[in-house]
């Protein structure tokens, strides 16, 4: 029975939505979940933004609150969700997805909603002008939302996003300044090894079901050092790094040819890879990878991070290359849900010493 507050149920089969817009068909009701609550009126969305809890003003108090409204005759909560977040918010490029059914009993009248987690990528200019004072990003305390009841829909999505998310870390690690004729068989020099052994122990990096790395020497040592031993990493060729031309380039001649790459990702030299292609290898196989669900750590090179950034994070250009490359190791952690990037964290970066 429902009582004064706030009830989740599973979600309806009709509220099913995947991140190119709304759909059909979701998984069933297992044994023991509550009843099903009565169709859902109401829809209301829990949304992040660069990273951020993203909030909309209402009222004349001024209160912050998730987006939400009325679902209209003949259409789905899925298709509901989808209008309110564009209208609400002004989203352009996003992806949406069901958390569950809720149930609200407020001063003894009962409603029945549907409960959506959104990730938006960019918004229109409409909130820039019209909307811009009822949006609001940030940390917020749970006085600044209507009480109890907004918290507790937060707190429902944020379990629902540790269930589902998976984590992969992207590592670049630094070279040593004495280049071998093949650089595939570049060694990760004892400091460096030093180095990841020192990061490791002050990171997050627990618990990763998978190790990953690059067929090039000093990537399968670092992924290693994780791993406990190199028997343990995987070698996916797919993570190779980008194969420039047939013949070496002088610093200047690879700068611009580098900065070409980034403005037309067809580019290449005679013998080399264009950045098309390393990012539809290196795609494919890091989808294959979350297929299973996994936490992991990728080992790997710049170009291949970079490719794998611009993909899922829809920024990333020559600038970014540069500044990645430039510094002796990075380490990023990309969260994701049904092979969507949710959230990105640049990592402390790793010292070795150069």
């Amino acid at each position: 029975m429902l009582q004064e507050g706030i009830l989740f149920y599973p979600r309806r089969p009709e509220t099913s939505i995947d991140g190119s817009g709304p759909v059909e068909g979701a998984a069933p009701v297992g044994a023991g979940s509550p009843a099903p609550p009565p169709p859902a009126d109401f829809v209301v969305i829990v949304v992040k933004y660069r990273r951020e809890w993203l909030y909309v003003r209402q009222g004349q108090a001024n209160t912050l609150a998730f987006p939400g409204g009325a679902i209209a005759p003949g259409e789905t909560a899925a298709g509901a969700a989808d209008r309110v977040l564009r209208e609400k918010t002004g989203a352009a490029d996003y992806h949406l997805w069901p958390v569950c059914e809720c149930g609200l009993l407020r001063r003894g009248k009962p409603s029945y909603g549907s409960l959506f987690f959104a990730n938006i990528i960019s918004l229109t200019g409409d909130p820039a002008t019209k909307r811009k004072s009822w949006l609001f990003q940030g940390e917020i305390t749970a006085e600044d939302l209507r009480p109890d009841l907004y918290q507790r829909l937060l707190e429902k999505v944020e379990a629902w996003l540790t269930e589902r998310r998976a984590s992969v870390y992207l590592l670049r690690q630094g070279r040593d300044d004495q280049r071998p004729a093949d650089d595939r068989e570049w060694p990760l020099s004892f400091r460096s090894k030093e180095q990841v052994k020192k990061w490791l122990a002050d990171s997050s990096l627990l618990f990763l079901d998978g190790f990953y790395a690059s067929p090039y020497r000093r990537l399968r040592e670092t992924v290693a050092v994780a791993a406990g031993q190199e028997a343990a990493v995987e070698v996916i060729e797919a993570f190779r790094k980008r194969k420039v031309a047939d013949t070496w380039l002088p610093e200047e001649e690879f700068q611009l040819y580098s900065q070409r790459q980034w403005e037309d990702f067809q580019y290449r030299l005679p013998g080399g890879d264009s950045l098309a292609d390393t990012e539809k290898r290196s795609v494919a196989a890091l989808l294959d990878l979350l297929a299973a669900g996994q936490n992991i750590l990728i080992g790997t090179h710049g170009s291949v991070i970079g490719v794998i950034l611009r993909h899922f994070c829809r920024s990333f250009d020559n600038f970014d290359y540069q500044a990645l490359t430039h510094r002796p190791a990075y380490v990023v952690r990309l969260e994701f849900i049904d092979g969507v990037c949710v959230d990105k964290k640049e990592m402390e970066p790793l010292d070795n010493g150069r």
